[in-house]
């Protein structure tokens, strides 16, 4: 009778040791791949939020909606673009209270980066889990047609860049997003995240997306844009703009 040869140890270790080598080899890549698609997800998000600021903007004459100063005004649709009309300004009320929820079709997944865990709301850590995305606070109410589409950020050497004009854009959860106070304008000192390839992404006003890495050291502070009249206005100035404040510049 003839016997069938069984695999010595040491050849089963050789093989378990290929197999783990190749592994650990794909593993990188598979991360990779895998954060490249949350970061077209995010991307996708942000696309289609701005979208739903002009959408708002085009039935309202011209106007981009409101922001978290605008949470008492009378006037449902000049209330706030994340939490509406909520008188507690609890993050719960988030998004669905919101003045642009209705123009992308209620979809809560929207507002959250698929890049970013769920975290314990207010510890800074992670995302609060109703919204990881910030509008540019100075934009209240703000005319379409009064916004440049290029704006300028001031690096902390004191060199100035040309950039398109940010809209909305992955807030740093350390500064803003998931702290004490959970609400969606970006000022007064906001950060970007690094959490798409040491960078994060943003939306502009004419809902393009583009990816930036703001250095450290910089924030909301370092951005400027133009009205349409020539005067530049620090988009992280913390001046509690209301809806249409920026037509009085």
């Amino acid at each position: 009778m003839s016997r069938r040869r069984a695999f010595t140890l040491v050849e089963l270790l050789v093989v378990i040791a290929i197999i783990a080598l190749l592994i650990a080899m794909l593993l990188p890549v598979l991360s990779k791949a895998k954060e490249n698609a949350r970061a077209v997800a995010c991307q996708s998000n942000q696309r289609q939020l701005a979208q739903g600021f002009l959408l708002f903007a085009h039935d309202n004459k011209g106007q981009l909606p409101g922001n978290w100063f605008d949470r008492g005004n009378p006037n449902p649709t000049r209330t706030c673009w994340l939490l509406g009309n909520s008188s507690t300004g609890s993050y719960l009320d988030a998004p669905q209270k919101g003045t642009i929820f209705p123009y992308v079709a209620r979809k809560m997944d929207l507002y959250r980066c698929p890049s970013l865990l769920q975290g314990q709301p207010g510890t800074a850590v992670n995302s609060n889990g109703r919204f990881d995305y910030a509008a540019y606070l100075i934009f209240s109410g703000a005319k379409v047609t009064r916004i440049r589409s290029t704006s300028r950020f001031t690096y902390p050497n004191g060199k100035q860049e040309n950039v398109v004009t940010p809209l909305l854009c992955d807030e740093d959860p350390f500064y803003g997003i998931n702290t004490a106070n959970m609400e969606g304008g970006h000022s007064n000192g906001d950060r970007m995240a690094h959490r798409h390839h040491g960078g994060s992404f943003y939306a502009s006003i004419d809902t393009s997306v583009h990816w930036f890495n703001e250095p450290p050291g910089t924030s909301s502070l370092s951005w400027e844009s133009q009205t349409s009249d020539g005067k530049w206005i620090n988009l992280g100035m913390y001046v509690i703009p209301t809806w249409g404040w920026w037509n009085g510049q």
